[in-house]
């Protein structure tokens, strides 16, 4: 755990982004006409773009203070992988134990965490899953669509010799076990697939 003052040294001085003067009123969310709408957000859109060098920036200097660097992607044993399970949050630590009990068999697989969203780093994960059997772990689905963070990887990946599954489940904070991870992994040597995580209670339980 990194000392609380070298925490409190690395981060800025707090500024309040939007903060409510008497001195210096200004409006918030107020309604943009058409003229000025676009503008504003294209801006928005520059800025975001515009906020990923700066997050890896941050993250090299938190590693040099620390040892700990974060990127916009943490890729584990993927350089040489076949097949590569991606997902985001606490479903990756069973996921890399999955990988390393795999790896000792002999199996080419590999894990990446997605750590940032937005700005999506769309280059990142092209160059690095370029050519592999990938599967995309989603805990949400979109009625009627396809799950959320498949579809940003599958246009990533787009022309990039990538085949790409998805797989959802967990959702309301069901877990994916270290068996469900295997049997993903296992799914991926056939081709893509999109099909939920089948995880406990059997829907036959759930009719009373």
């Amino acid at each position: 755990m990194p000392d609380e003052k070298l925490v409190q040294g690395f981060l800025p001085p707090y500024k309040y982004p939007l903060k409510l003067d008497p001195q210096n009123p200004v409006s918030l969310g107020v309604y943009a006409n058409p003229t000025h709408y676009q503008t504003f957000r294209e801006d928005v859109v520059a800025d975001m773009e515009a906020a990923k060098e700066i997050l890896v920036e941050a993250g090299k200097k938190w590693g040099k203070l620390t040892g700990r660097e974060y990127g916009l992607i943490n890729a584990y044993k993927v350089k040489d992988a076949d097949r590569v399970l991606l997902s985001v949050g606490s479903v990756m630590d069973n996921v890399v134990m999955v990988v390393d009990e795999l790896r000792e068999k002999g199996e080419k697989v590999g894990a990446l965490h997605l750590r940032v969203l937005r700005p999506f780093p769309r280059e990142e994960i092209a160059k690095a899953l370029e050519g592999k059997k990938v599967g995309v772990i989603d805990r949400d689905l979109s009625i009627g669509a396809q799950a959320p963070i498949y579809l940003e990887i599958a246009e990533a990946l787009n022309g990039k010799g990538a085949q790409v599954s998805s797989f959802y489940g967990g959702l309301g904070g069901r877990g994916v076990k270290r068996v469900h991870i295997r049997e993903l992994f296992e799914k991926l040597r056939k081709g893509p697939v999109k099909q939920w995580i089948t995880t406990e209670p059997p829907k036959a339980a759930m009719k009373g």
